[in-house]
C-alpha cells in the first residue's frame, strides 16, 4: 500500500489481503490506484481502449451553463443516454482487464452510500469490496480522483449479472478499460493523460520507476528529479492529436481555486477556440505553498511557478494565471529565466488575482518561472550565494560559493542543471562551501530549512574553455549513473546526508574553512579564498586537489584504492560508513612523495560513504561494492 500526494488516494493489492480465496471461485490480483486526467482518440499505440466514455467536443455549449458539476475544467457525464449502458454492462461482464474511472464524491454523503458497483468491484467513500471482500481505502470526498482497477481472474460456473450501480452523489468524468492487463508504464501513460486533462496530481508515489509523471512525451513534462519542489499542482495546456488532446484552458480539480487560460475572458467550462500546433505544451507546476511565502532573512525572491514550453508554437502570447488568494502589497510578479526579468501584469478580481504571463517575450529554450519579489529587504540575509566563473578565473569550470548565517544551519542544499538532469542534494552544516566543476546550462539553487525558503536563485552559465585535466572529482553527489539494469537507491550517509543515484556526476562538493567573506561579492570572495592560499587566477590547482576513489563500484575480492591527489604531507582521517550513516572504521593516513595511495577491502556488498578529512580539505564520496561486477 502507498499513500500518495493530495489527490492520490491507496494502492490496494487484494494478492496481500489476508483472507482465504475459495478453491472454485476466481483468482484475482486487484489494483486500486488514484488520480486524473483527459482524453480522445487512441492512448497507446499498440492497444485500443475496448471501452472510452468521455465528453465530446460538443458537450461544451450544451452543457457549460446547464450543469454545476465539474472535474477541473470539464463537466461531468450525464449516464441518461441509453447508448452508455452497454458499455457499462460489457465493463461489468469482464473477469480481467484494467479499469481508469476519474470521479468526484460528495462532502454529503454517508459512508455506507454506494458510489459505484462495475460487476464483482463495488466501491464506497471507505473501502472497496470485490466479491465479499473488503478493503478500506483512503476517503473519496469532493476533491477530484483517479482510480485503477487492475483485475485477472478465471470465471467460476456461477452465473452472476454483470450489475450496474451508480452513485446519486457520484459524478464520473470519464472511464477508460482495456480487456487487457496494462504494464505499469503503459497504466502510467494513461493515468499521465487523465492527469494532464484534469489537473489531478500525480506527481508522488513510493515507487521511483512512476515518479516521473506526465511521460506520454518524448521528453516528460513533469520530472521527479527536477521538478520536485514544485509537486503541489500540475496543469496543463496544449495540443497532441494521437492522443485527442486539445485543452485551452483548464482549472484545478476542485473547478475553482487555481486555473489558466488562454483567454483573458473564460469562465469555468469554456474551452476557448485558440489556435495551437500538433505537439505543443505548456506545462505550469506550483511550488508547495510552505515553501513559497518570503519571510524576514529569507529568499528576496521566490521561484513560486515553473512554466516548462514544449514545442509551443501558437498565436497565443500570454497565460492568464487566476489564483483564489490575493498577493502581498509588496510583492512584484516577474518573468524570469535566470539571466532576464520581466514584470508580469497583476490584476485584482473579486479576492483573486489574474497574472498575465508573457509566454514568448522571452526567446529562451530555459524553463521560464514565475517569481515573488520583495520590494524591500528589512533582515540581513540568512543565506548568499557568489558565482566565480571560468571567464573572471580563467579557469576550464564554473565556481558556486553558499554561505550560510549560524541560526540557518542546517539547511538542505538543492542545485540542478535544468538542461542535463544533474542534481545535488546535501545537507550544509557549515557556514562555508562550495560547489565546483559547474559546466554550463540552465541551474536553479534553492537552500531550504524545515518548512521555509533560506534562498531560491536561478542562473544561466556558458562553456568554459576545454577542460584541462581528464580528473573528475565528485564529493557528495546525490546523482550519478546507475549502473546496468539496476534500480535507482536511496541511501543516508553520514549526518543524515541523504542521495539518489542517477545521472552523471562531475560536480565536486567540499566545505571552507570559517564563516566566509564579511560580504558575499566577487571581490570579497577572492579576498578570502587568497587567505587561504588559494589562487582564484588560476583554479586549475585547486581542481586538481582532490580523492580519487578506484574501481568504483568495487568488488570484495580487490582493495578499493584511494588517490590523494595535490595533497601531500597532510595527515587525513579516513572513516568509512555504511548506507545508514553508521561508522564502521577509521582509519589514518598522510600522503607523502610517492606513497599517494591508500587501499582497503570491503567485505560486503553495498553502498558505503568515504569521508577524508584533515585540517585543510575535507569531502565526502559514495562508493558501491557489487562483487557480480568481478
Amino acid at each position: 500500500m502507498y499513500r500518495g500526494w493530495s489527490r492520490t488516494l491507496t494502492l490496494i493489492d487484494m494478492c496481500n489481503f489476508p483472507f482465504a480465496l475459495p478453491a472454485s471461485g476466481l483468482r484475482w490480483a486487484v489494483l486500486f490506484s488514484l488520480f486524473t486526467f483527459w482524453g480522445n482518440a487512441q492512448i497507446l499505440e499498440h492497444l485500443p481502449e475496448a471501452v472510452w466514455l468521455k465528453q465530446t467536443d460538443s458537450a461544451y455549449s450544451s452543457t457549460q451553463h446547464l450543469s454545476r458539476y465539474y472535474i477541473g475544467n470539464h463537466p461531468v457525464l450525464d449516464f441518461a443516454a441509453d447508448e452508455d449502458h452497454p458499455k457499462l454492462e460489457h465493463i461489468a461482464s469482464q473477469s480481467s482487464g484494467t479499469l481508469f474511472v476519474v470521479l468526484r464524491g460528495n462532502p454529503l454523503f454517508d459512508a455506507g452510500e454506494k458510489l459505484l458497483q462495475l460487476g464483482r468491484v463495488a466501491l464506497y467513500p471507505h473501502k472497496a469490496i470485490l466479491d465479499g471482500r473488503e478493503m478500506e481505502i483512503d476517503t473519496i470526498g469532493e476533491e477530484a480522483t483517479l482510480l485503477r482497477f487492475t483485475f485477472q481472474g478465471r470465471a467460476d460456473h456461477r452465473h452472476r449479472p454483470a450489475t450496474v450501480q451508480l452513485g446519486e452523489h457520484t459524478r464520473i468524468a470519464e472511464i477508460i478499460f482495456y480487456d487487457q492487463l496494462l504494464e505499469k508504464e503503459a497504466a502510467r501513460i494513461v493515468e499521465s493523460y487523465l492527469a494532464l486533462k484534469y489537473s489531478i496530481n500525480i506527481t508522488e508515489n513510493t515507487d521511483p520507476e512512476l515518479r516521473d509523471c506526465l511521460d506520454i512525451f518524448s521528453d516528460k513534462a513533469w520530472n521527479w528529479k527536477l521538478d520536485r519542489l514544485y509537486n503541489e499542482e500540475v496543469l496543463a495546456l496544449g495540443r497532441i492529436d494521437r492522443i485527442g488532446f486539445k485543452q485551452s484552458q483548464t482549472y484545478t480539480s476542485d473547478g475553482k481555486s487555481l486555473s489558466i487560460s488562454l483567454d483573458s475572458n473564460a469562465i469555468v467550462g469554456d474551452m476557448p477556440a485558440v489556435s495551437m500546433q500538433d505537439g505543443s505544451m505548456i506545462i505550469l507546476s506550483k511550488k508547495d505553498q510552505e515553501l513559497s511565502t518570503p519571510e524576514c532573512g529569507g529568499s528576496p525572491m521566490i521561484n513560486g511557478w515553473k512554466i516548462r514550453l514544449m514545442n509551443w508554437s501558437s498565436p497565443a502570447d500570454k497565460i492568464y494565471l487566476t489564483l483564489d488568494t490575493l498577493l502581498d502589497s509588496n510583492q512584484q510578479a516577474l518573468l524570469t529565466n535566470g539571466i532576464y526579468e520581466y514584470p508580469v501584469q497583476t490584476t485584482l478580481l473579486n479576492g483573486q488575482t489574474r497574472l498575465a504571463i508573457p509566454i514568448t517575450v522571452l526567446d529562451t529554450p530555459e524553463d521560464l518561472y514565475l517569481a515573488w519579489e520583495a520590494s524591500s529587504r528589512e533582515c540581513d540575509p540568512l543565506a548568499e550565494s557568489e558565482l566565480l566563473t571560468c571567464s573572471r578565473l580563467d579557469s576550464s569550470f564554473n565556481h558556486l560559493f553558499v554561505k550560510l548565517q549560524p541560526e540557518a544551519l542546517p539547511a538542505q542544499l538543492h542545485l540542478a542543471n535544468l538542461q542535463t538532469g544533474q542534481v545535488l542534494q546535501t545537507y550544509l552544516t557549515e557556514p562555508m562551501s562550495q560547489v565546483r566543476s559547474l559546466n554550463k546550462g540552465q541551474y536553479q539553487l534553492t537552500l531550504s530549512q524545515e518548512n521555509r525558503i533560506l534562498l531560491d536563485e536561478l542562473f544561466v552559465l556558458e562553456n568554459c574553455r576545454e577542460n584541462l585535466t581528464d580528473l573528475t572529482l565528485s564529493g557528495n553527489i546525490l546523482y550519478e549513473e546507475a549502473g546496468d539494469g539496476d534500480e535507482q537507491t536511496t541511501n543516508t550517509g553520514p549526518q543524515g546526508e541523504s542521495g539518489n543515484t542517477s545521472g552523471h556526476a562531475s560536480w565536486a562538493f567540499s566545505v571552507l574553512p570559517g564563516n566566509g567573506p564579511l560580504n558575499m561579492d566577487e571581490q570579497s570572495l577572492e579576498a578570502y579564498l587568497h587567505s587561504l592560499g588559494l589562487n582564484t587566477q588560476d583554479f586549475t590547482t585547486i581542481e586538481s586537489r582532490g580523492v580519487s576513489i578506484y574501481p568504483n563500484p568495487g568488488n570484495r575480492y580487490e582493495a578499493v584504492n584511494f588517490r590523494f591527489i595535490g595533497l601531500g604531507d597532510i595527515p587525513f582521517t579516513i572513516q568509512i560508513f555504511d548506507s545508514k550513516g553508521n561508522l564502521m572504521s577509521t582509519e589514518a593516513f598522510r600522503p607523502e612523495g610517492n606513497v599517494d595511495e591508500y587501499h582497503y577491502h570491503f567485505r560486503v556488498d553495498g553502498s558505503y560513504f568515504i569521508r577524508f578529512n584533515s585540517a585543510t580539505y575535507s569531502e565526502t564520496q559514495q562508493l558501491r561494492i557489487k562483487s557480480n561486477l568481478r
